[in-house]
């Protein structure tokens, strides 16, 4: 009987034995690399990276590699590559052919020393299987520019020697040529006192011109200005340059006519014709006689000023049909519709039926905005790529829905757009509104350190908290078996040797069974 048992024992600690091996071997690696570099300061330099399995064909990685803004200046980079301010973050998808995938960076060295590019990863093969990675770290070393060198001095001109009074030559005089000498001289003479009396004659002259000049009128004024179509607001004054006229909205013309008070002045007019929907400006000059001028600006507003004015965060902007093709967000296309009764150049896209537009504001400075058409407002554009050729487009969140009592509506900056957000206890975090390239509407998870996007799946907080609970914990259990190798380990052993525990149970019971017969 008791060697019977200590066989079972024996071949307990076989099994056990040859599970740990298979577990050791189970848990699914990878490995991130990063290349080093160096230059002067200056210099841009380029660094490699790779994230690899080595279990197979590579499934998905996203990276966050960190360094010293104040030591590099990231320039750009490869695939999936965002970066600035002491972060770059890559986030790319295999196609099962490979097992490992990279990206480059380029960076600018602000200063001299060896400056250390490291960070974190999160990655996952073919078969969706969580790696453990073990990660690498590069450098740039940047070295100061040598000093240039100093300029070789210029060589001291040699002393010309001084003849000896015995050698010095006699001086050959020739009297036949001093006339000639006197007659150049006298012919200088000439021609200076002629240059004199030009002079003269030129300050005469200037003279006389002024004198004309004070002669000439300056009355650069109008004494009457009128407008057709339209009636100019306030009413004509010679002493009042800026005036304002409203027309009907197709209005592409009109016709000014300015009466200049002096009849010798003249009067040059521009701007009235090619006009467009709302504000247009018109100038008439008027120049004096003696040169003088005097500017009357006309303001001529085609359409309802409140067709043409658009506020947002009280700013006033004007829809502006001045981008350009290359400009166009991927998947959209060029078109005209009318917003406010105004027919504008925009951009649309049939997934989402979204419409984005130009908007420019006093300054000229322009920008993309999302236009609703059914609540005729306006939210700033930002297309954010995710995934290899995968966009997602932040839109306003839905009032409908609401996040548990932790989580508050913001408003944050992400690349100097204002994006509203559900923020809570961590806020690292925020929670935003998308619409990905099947015009799908979805929510994702941003995380503001390290400048990752995950999906991320919103329940809203009427829902019967029961069920959300129940469904929290089948969540977090299966999430901890498929994501975290810390748990999966631990369970799959413990099933194994339960397993195992019967196993020797109905074995010793049949070998009992067989003895007694």
């Amino acid at each position: 009987m008791k060697k019977r048992y200590k066989i079972a024992v024996f071949f307990v600690c076989v099994c056990m034995l040859t599970m740990s091996v298979g577990m050791s071997v189970f848990a699914a690696s990878g490995s991130v690399n990063v290349s080093s570099a160096s230059g002067n300061v200056g210099d841009t330099v380029t660094i490699n990276a790779s994230v690899s399995s080595a279990n197979g064909a590579i499934g998905a990685a996203s990276v966050v590699l960190n360094y010293d803004p104040s030591a590099l200046e990231f320039v750009g980079g490869s695939g999936e590559t965002n970066g600035g301010g002491g972060s770059v973050s890559y986030a790319s998808a295999g196609d099962g052919s490979a097992s490992s995938l990279g990206f480059s960076m380029t960076f600018r060295i602000l200063k001299a020393g060896t400056h250390g590019i490291s960070g974190s990863a999160e990655a996952y093969n073919w078969d969706e299987e969580l790696l453990s990675m073990s990660m690498g770290a590069g450098s740039v070393t940047g070295s100061a520019p040598a000093p240039a060198p100093a300029p070789a001095p210029a060589p001291a001109p040699k002393p010309t020697p001084s003849p000896e009074p015995s050698q010095k030559p006699k001086p050959e005089t020739k009297p036949a040529e001093k006339p000639q000498i006197d007659k150049d001289k006298n012919k200088d003479k000439n021609k200076g006192k002629e240059k004199d009396k030009d002079k003269d004659k030129d300050k005469d002259k200037d003279k006389d011109k002024d004198k004309d000049k004070d002669k000439k009128s300056n009355n650069a004024k109008l004494s009457a200005m009128r407008v057709q179509p339209g009636q100019i607001e306030p009413a004509f004054s010679a002493e009042q340059t800026s005036y304002k006229v409203m027309v009907p909205k197709d209005t592409k013309e009109v016709s000014i006519t300015a009466t200049a008070q002096d009849s010798k002045a003249t009067v040059s007019i521009s701007g009235e014709k090619n006009l467009k929907p709302g504000a247009n400006t018109a100038t008439v000059v008027v120049t004096a006689e003696n040169g003088e001028k005097q500017t009357y600006e006309l303001m001529i507003q085609c359409g309802e000023e409140t067709d043409a004015e658009i506020k947002i965060n009280g700013k006033v902007y004007q829809l502006s049909d001045e981008f350009k093709d290359e400009e166009i967000p991927v998947g959209f296309e060029r078109a005209k519709k009318v917003i406010r009764n105004q027919e504008s150049a925009v951009m649309i896209r049939e997934q989402g039926n979204l419409i984005v537009v130009c908007l420019s504001d006093d300054e000229n400075h322009k920008g993309f905005y999302l236009y609703d058409e059914t609540k005729d407002e306006f939210y700033p554009f930002l297309q954010i790529k995710v995934l290899d050729g995968k966009y997602i487009i932040p839109v306003p969140l839905d009032e409908k829905i609401n996040l548990s009592k932790e989580y508050k509506k913001v408003t944050f900056k992400l690349q100097d757009k204002d994006i509203q957000a559900w923020q809570g206890k961590d806020k690292d975090f925020y929670i935003i509104c998308v619409i990905n390239d099947e015009g799908t509407v979805g929510y994702y998870r941003y995380d503001a350190k390290d400048h990752t996007y995950q999906r991320y799946v919103v329940e809203d907080s009427k829902t019967d908290s029961k069920a959300k609970n129940d469904s929290d914990k089948k969540i977090t259990i299966l999430g901890n078996l498929r994501m975290n190798p810390e748990y999966c380990g631990p369970t799959i052993l413990g099933l194994s040797l339960l397993s195992l525990v019967l196993l020797i149970t109905v074995i010793c019971t049949l070998i009992d069974r067989y003895r007694n017969k």
